[in-house]
């Protein structure tokens, strides 16, 4: 791999930019610079081979980063061979153009939010590997969940309405970026959405949700220890209050009193 000489790549970059309507050019050029600086070295013991893991050119970050910092300014003029191009990005069997499908996914003016969701709902599935996924769920609906709102609450019950737990827990995945965003205000409509999850929750779904009441009591500890009082109220559920005894250190003492009080008087409380 050599080393990434920052005005040369800039270089690299703005000649990619040039093929942004041609997706089929753009990537031939694209793999040549993403292969450029790939680091091919094989380190025994760092890291295991997996299935659902796509191969990687293991470029340095800075490569990622001037790419999305030079293209994402032609998803704003473009927004529809931006569209066309990160298709063709997303069906390449590299890690890189997926991330970086992602990454321009969420730079795409979501008016007509569907363009936005339907992407989302086709690319998020259960198979899909966690880089990718995670990346779709943070950046790629960044523009959705801050511009439309109701759209990506949509979309997140949505998968919480699905039979099949994986794809409810696509849903709880999503959550976090946007409950770790401080510039995101729209709780509320969160809180609603989980509420029926806590009362009658899934094991399967268990690690998920504590991560999310987890995050939500980081940022919101007063609305999250409510919305935890008014599970214990109307739940018969053990694994709820399982949950939230796992939550219990969050709070303040006087709000893990009122919590376990609200727990001893529960017929269905496990022992501890």
């Amino acid at each position: 791999m050599p080393a990434v000489q920052l005005n040369r790549l800039k270089t690299q970059v703005n000649s990619l930019a040039w093929k942004f309507t041609r997706p089929q050019e753009f990537l031939t050029e694209l793999r040549e610079l993403l292969e450029f600086y790939s680091e091919r070295t094989f380190r025994p013991g760092k890291a295991s081979p997996s299935a659902r893991l796509p191969s990687s050119y293991r470029v340095p970050k800075l490569v990622i980063h001037q790419l999305e910092q030079g293209l994402a300014p032609l998803c704003k003029e473009n927004p529809q061979a931006a569209l066309t191009l990160i298709d063709a990005l997303w069906n390449d069997p590299y890690l890189e153009p997926r991330i970086l499908a992602a990454y321009l996914l969420g730079k795409i003016n979501p008016s007509p939010p569907e363009r936005i969701t339907e992407h989302l709902l086709r690319w998020c599935q259960p198979e899909c590997e966690a880089v990718s996924l995670s990346a779709l769920l943070d950046h790629g609906a960044n523009r959705l969940r801050s511009e439309q709102p109701e759209h990506w609450f949509e979309l997140l019950r949505h998968w919480l309405a699905d039979k099949n737990p994986a794809v409810q827990k696509i849903a709880l995945r999503a959550m976090m970026p946007a409950i770790q965003d401080r510039g995101f205000e729209n709780l509320p409509p969160l809180f609603r959405i989980i509420e029926p999850i806590l009362k009658s929750p899934l094991p399967v779904l268990q690690a998920e949700l504590i991560e999310v009441l987890q995050a939500l009591a980081n940022r919101s500890p007063v609305e999250t220890a409510y919305l935890l009082r008014q599970a214990l109220a109307s739940s018969t559920q053990p694994l709820t209050i399982r949950i939230i005894r796992r939550l219990l250190p969050l709070f303040s003492s006087e709000e893990q009193n009122r919590l376990r009080s609200l727990m001893s008087g529960s017929p269905t409380m496990p022992v501890a």
